[in-house]
């Protein structure tokens, strides 16, 4: 129903089996009447849809994906369903959440991804009964029983065709180019000025190997069973490359002759007896969502250090110093010609940026009155290649090899020249200008070819100053 919903939020016209799916489902599933197919297929959206859902849908379509997901499983009521389906639910806002940190957060990018890999995912039930399955990592901070643990024969120190780390050595003349990229294989790292930094990584990795034999061997309150298979003994003199060979080097050195188990059954050791009598027991957890609004709070001082000289007092009432601030430097990096000023600042009232006409109105105002400035004007024509609070990596000077991020407000290129501009929202600093003129240098060094100029936007004042 969620995937149904998003599909229709995002264009009601190209899946019309979601939006009639949707119809059947919310009907028959969270309203409890009776309902065919037939019906869903002839049924008005309106007449059956919860109106907040089917008649604010370019709404909702503005809303971050996340969000949105949640605002949908409200509108939709998914809650009243009476067959609960807690554990799908978590697993689809956990997936969700992993999907948006390496993703685009638009709804047909996500619609696709659910088409070819979401949707197959498997989803953990609430059953506790027979074998439970988990990887190392997910079963940290658990305890069971008996614990089986297959393949425990992973590398431990096997050097990797595409392991490559970033080093830096004192050795000249290499110090003097900072972060390489460095290929570790045994083979052609020794005897190199990286030497050092490869056995560093190794004795890492078997760190990092034997926490994640730690954690699964700790997992286990009566029994553990581990299967391995190990390629070396101690007579061969190698080095232990996998967990199994480590584990069965322990073993021929650390337990007598009689404990150790060739062949035969071994005994099951029994728990203590109140472990053995409690049967595994689970609380249920049901799905939640509440519709929750954002504050800003700030400092007295925080007031006080951005607050503007006399005659550049903002609008008060509409809009706070620092609040203004922060939205208006928000603006301007989002936009590139007057032209985007509606656009962006409509963006912002769905969004719930801005939160009625009046702000929404008072800060097109401020921004149309500052491009009335012949200089500002023209960085707002379009007639650059733009680059709007971009990172620029530089060397830094007091550490060799580490680099510094510089991010200047608004870079401006054209054939000839580059204008560099930083926006400020409070009174007036000479440290402004120096920021600005740092800006300059580093683009100097860029394009030592063209003219680079650098200027500071006070935007409350409306007043510019070339650096």
């Amino acid at each position: 129903m969620l995937v149904c919903a998003l599909s229709v939020v995002d264009d009601p016209e190209r899946d019309p089996v979601a939006l009639r799916y949707l119809i059947k489902h919310y009907r028959q599933d969270v309203l409890h009447a009776g309902y065919s197919v037939n019906e869903a297929m002839l049924a008005r959206p309106k007449e059956i849809l919860p109106e907040p859902f089917i008649a604010h849908l370019d709404e909702l379509r503005h809303i971050p994906l996340y969000e949105l997901c949640e605002r949908l499983y409200r509108l939709l009521s998914i809650e009243q369903m009476s067959d609960r389906q807690d554990a799908y639910l978590f697993a689809f806002f956990d997936e969700l959440s992993g999907y948006l940190r390496d993703n685009p957060a638009d709804i047909s990018t996500f619609l696709l991804y659910w088409q070819e890999q979401m949707q197959r995912i498997p989803i953990p039930g609430n059953e506790v009964d027979g074998i439970r399955l988990f990887s190392i990592h997910k079963s940290k901070g658990l305890a069971f029983h008996t614990v089986l643990m297959p393949f425990a024969e992973w590398d431990m120190e096997k050097d990797r065709n595409n392991a490559t780390n970033w080093c830096v050595t004192d050795e000249a003349p290499l110090n003097e180019i900072g972060s390489l990229p460095i290929r570790f294989t045994a083979g052609k790292i020794q005897g190199t000025a990286f030497e050092k930094d490869y056995h560093e990584e190794h004795a890492n990795r078997r760190a990092d190997e034997l926490n994640a034999l730690y954690v699964a061997f700790t997992r286990a309150k009566a029994n553990l069973y581990v299967w391995g298979l190990s390629e070396h003994t101690l007579k061969e003199k190698k080095l232990n490359e996998t967990v199994a060979d480590l584990m069965r080097d322990v073993l021929e050195t650390s337990l007598d002759e009689e404990d150790i188990y060739i062949s035969g059954t071994q005994p099951v050791i029994a728990a203590r007896k109140e472990e053995a009598e409690e049967k595994d027991r689970y609380t249920e957890v049901n799905m939640k969502s509440y519709d929750g609004g954002f504050t800003f709070r700030q400092s007295g001082e925080a007031e006080t250090f951005i607050r503007p000289n006399d005659g550049e007092k903002p609008d008060e009432e509409t809009l706070g110093y620092i609040e203004q601030g922060k939205l208006l430097h928000y603006i301007f990096s989002k936009i590139e010609t007057e032209k985007d000023i509606d656009r962006v600042t409509e963006d912002f009232m769905r969004q719930g940026i801005l939160k009625s006409e009046k702000q929404k109105e008072a800060v097109r105002r401020l921004a149309r009155n500052g491009l009335r400035n012949e200089h500002v004007k023209d960085w707002f024509s379009g007639r650059y290649r733009l680059f709007n609070e971009c990172n620029i990596l530089v060397p830094d000077p007091e550490s060799s090899g580490h680099l510094q991020k510089r991010r200047p407000d608004r870079v401006m290129l054209s054939a000839e020249n580059i204008i560099v501009v930083d926006f400020k929202f409070g009174r007036t600093n000479e440290e402004h200008g120096k920021q600005v003129s740092m800006y300059v240098s580093i683009m100097q060094q860029m394009y030592p070819d063209r003219k680079v100029e650098g200027w500071l936007w006070y935007v409350y004042k409306n007043k510019v100053e070339k650096v």
